[in-house]
């Protein structure tokens, strides 16, 4: 098991789709927090100009307003350019589901590569169980998403310098645990991916269907779903508040330690769930 894992880092190391993601990753942030700072100047000016003021977002309403729109939205709930902080723009841009579109491509096209080009054809008999390959990948894709999550934090910090002027951080304890809560979100959503991709064996369909996913598509079924509940008695349920997309949209600065534990069990079931149908896929499929 650990020279399988060891094979994989290797090659994450290596292959140079690992760092074209991370180099996407960075330039779509600088770019998102170059665009923040200059809707926020703006929005300043006109207030000015017309002597008006605006009562800021929370982040649970900008939580609220993620979770429940088709398609991928930024909220930084500011007011202005003063009220920006580090962690404001992390939380942003981890409940628009962006950057786990390039989670999602990582999962997809270097951890099922050794699949399309046929090379795992070399190594699945010198494995004792097939089933560490699925196994080693998952690990591998923690590790990935761990260095994207450091790479968001630090390219967030320096732009938001750079943008604004400052780099402050409300409070680093919450940041850091509501990064923590993101992490296992985003790690069970890439599981989920990589088992989609094990499954269908298609990059560009597998791909297409991730970015969907981020791009909340699926609360057209949550929502037939749901109607479903209402027609059976069961009023005031809403489906995507027990999925891994709705927490990651859901989950908020300061959550409340109810929130996150629900939120990281989620993770954990549907990682779980994901892993365990893509090893009974590829144990029965021919490799």
């Amino acid at each position: 098991m650990m020279n399988v894992i060891k094979m994989d880092l290797y090659r994450m190391v290596k292959q140079k789709i690992s760092y074209i993601l991370l180099v996407a990753l960075t330039a779509f942030l600088v770019f998102s927090v170059a665009m923040t700072a200059f809707l926020v100047f703006s929005v300043a000016m006109t207030k000015e100009d017309m002597a008006m003021t605006q009562t800021p977002m929370t982040a649970e309403q900008a939580s609220e307003e993620s979770m429940g729109n088709l398609g991928l939205y930024l909220n930084v709930p500011a007011a202005s350019a003063q009220d920006v902080t580090v962690d404001l723009e992390v939380f942003g841009h981890m409940a628009s589901r962006a950057p786990a579109i390039f989670t999602a491509i990582f999962a997809v096209i270097f951890l099922t590569a050794d699949l399309q080009t046929g090379y795992i054809k070399n190594i699945a008999g010198q494995i004792e169980k097939r089933q560490w390959l699925i196994y080693s990948k998952a690990v591998v894709l923690a590790v990935y998403t761990a260095v994207s999550f450091i790479v968001t934090l630090i390219t967030i910090t320096l732009s938001c310098a750079v943008f604004f002027g400052k780099a402050t951080i409300s409070s680093f304890p919450k940041l850091m645990a509501y990064m923590g809560g993101e992490y296992m979100l985003y790690l069970a959503f890439g599981c989920i991916i990589l088992c989609l991709a094990v499954i269908i064996r298609n990059h560009a369909v597998t791909v297409a269907l991730a970015i969907c996913l981020c791009m909340n598509i699926q609360l057209v079924l949550y929502g037939v779903i749901n109607s479903l509940l209402g027609r059976a008695g069961v009023d005031g349920m809403n489906i995507s508040e027990y999925t891994v997309s709705g927490w990651m949209s859901c989950l908020s600065l300061g959550a409340s330690a109810g929130d996150m534990l629900r939120g990281i069990v989620t993770a954990l079931i549907f990682g779980a769930a994901a892993l365990t149908v893509a090893v009974i896929v590829f144990k029965q499929r021919d490799i």
